[in-house]
């Protein structure tokens, strides 16, 4: 119902900021919700959605990092998580699971820079302050998976994806 509501808003009216905002908050839970519910992949590309306009809202007003840093570390955070779902699933082949580790480290990075981009500007809130240590624990988590994976795949060591 609110993804619905804010898809009319923004047809209206696509430079309201507000509604917009709350757009890509709505594709982002309804992605986080989809992946809970075990569809990744429609889980995956909802919170693309909330990475593209999160990534617009960001770059047209790079000054606002109240609300934009985080709501675009966050979606970043929320698509990390989806590939991490995902390369976790054991009856995916491990060629598979590894690209999904790789994805979601990526993803786990960009969220980490952002967070880090934010609290350079300015102390994080209290609610935030925590983040960049989480992310870098997810990091070093995918790290180990892909060092497992890798080791009883015997498949050569490859770089990370930069998406």
């Amino acid at each position: 119902m609110a993804l619905a509501g804010y898809q009319k808003v923004v047809s209206v009216d696509d430079r309201n900021v507000l509604a917009l905002r709350d757009l890509g908050r709505c594709y982002r839970s309804q992605g986080t919700a989809l992946v809970a519910l075990g569809k990744t992949n429609q889980g995956i590309e909802s919170i693309r959605k909330a990475v593209g306009i999160s990534e617009a809202l960001s770059s047209k007003d790079p000054s606002d990092t109240y609300y934009k840093l985080p709501d675009l570390a966050n979606t970043y955070f929320s698509l990390a998580e989806a590939y991490s779902h995902l390369a976790a699933q054991l009856s995916t082949p491990d060629t598979a699971r590894i690209a999904s580790w790789e994805e979601a480290r990526s993803w786990y990075e960009k969220s980490l820079a952002t967070w880090l981009r934010a609290k350079h500007k300015g102390p994080l809130g209290r609610f935030d302050a925590a983040e960049p240590d989480k992310i870098a624990h997810e990091i070093a988590q995918c790290d180990i998976a892909l060092a497992k994976l890798r080791s009883s795949s015997s498949l050569p060591p490859t770089s990370v994806s930069r998406r």
